[in-house]
């Protein structure tokens, strides 16, 4: 730890007890004001885990890993539904290691300074079947000197067995500005209430089998403390709107 490093911790530490025995709680017979209003409890969004709920469909394993980078001082926790179909394991295997490789690009800052980062890489949806694989992860990264943490998604959506990924524009198609218009206001009827979608384009997305879900990363919809909301439509209420081989036949 550097002499300036040790001397903003000294007086952090200083401050911190002076505010304890400032706000400390008034001995027996002394008076008491309460404050007139209180401030609400701000509630970060914590690092997800939902993960350790998710129900795999039959037939997956889960292959996680919780390891600590000494040279690169980084926590990475991981886990990846197996399929048990090689060539799709492996892709998605190999997405979330270029996942992993391109934060690793930005921590010289943090090493040099010794601050500790952390990413956290979980799934949220899987299907899959002969013609399409469709994953979702929920992706978290903490530096130590942020005031909270990133919140965001990986969606994955390729073809089978091409491998070839499957865009937005591959899977919609809007004729006209009045079928953007309603379709905006689908997206807006399947996300939370305090999610505010207020134009079309590539949204994260991920197919089933009969439904289709949108994913949005913090702020993306909504100020920080809103999350990362996800909303559900039915293929069959947006089937005008699919192109084939994706909407109901």
């Amino acid at each position: 730890m550097t002499n300036k490093h040790f001397l903003f911790y000294f007086l952090a530490c200083l401050f911190f007890c002076s505010s304890c025995q400032n706000n400390a709680s008034p001995k027996d017979g002394e008076g008491h004001t309460p404050d007139k209003k209180e401030e609400p409890e701000v509630s970060k969004t914590p690092i997800s885990t939902s993960w350790e709920n998710f129900e795999l469909p039959d037939g997956f394993t889960l292959d996680s890993m919780e390891v600590f980078y000494d040279s690169l001082l980084s926590f990475r926790k991981q886990a990846l539904p197996l399929s048990g179909n090689p060539e799709v394991d492996a892709f998605m295997k190999g997405q979330l290691e270029g996942l992993w490789r391109d934060f690793t690009k930005g921590l010289d800052y943090y090493v040099e300074d010794s601050l500790e980062t952390s990413l956290y890489i979980f799934p949220e949806f899987v299907y899959l079947d002969e013609e399409r694989a469709s994953y979702l992860f929920s992706v978290s990264s903490m530096h130590q000197s942020a005031a909270h943490p990133n919140h965001g998604y990986l969606d994955i959506n390729i073809k089978l067995p091409s491998m070839e990924e499957i865009k937005f524009e591959d899977v919609f198609a809007f004729k006209t500005t009045e079928d953007s218009a309603q379709f905006l206001d689908l997206v807006n009827s399947a996300v939370p209430d305090y999610a505010d979608v207020r134009r079309l384009y590539p949204y994260k997305f991920n197919i089933g089998q009969d439904s289709l879900q949108f994913a949005f990363d913090s702020y993306e919809v909504g100020p920080y403390a809103i999350g990362t909301p996800r909303g559900r439509l039915a293929l069959a209420d947006i089937n005008t709107y699919l192109k084939k081989p994706f909407g109901v036949q």
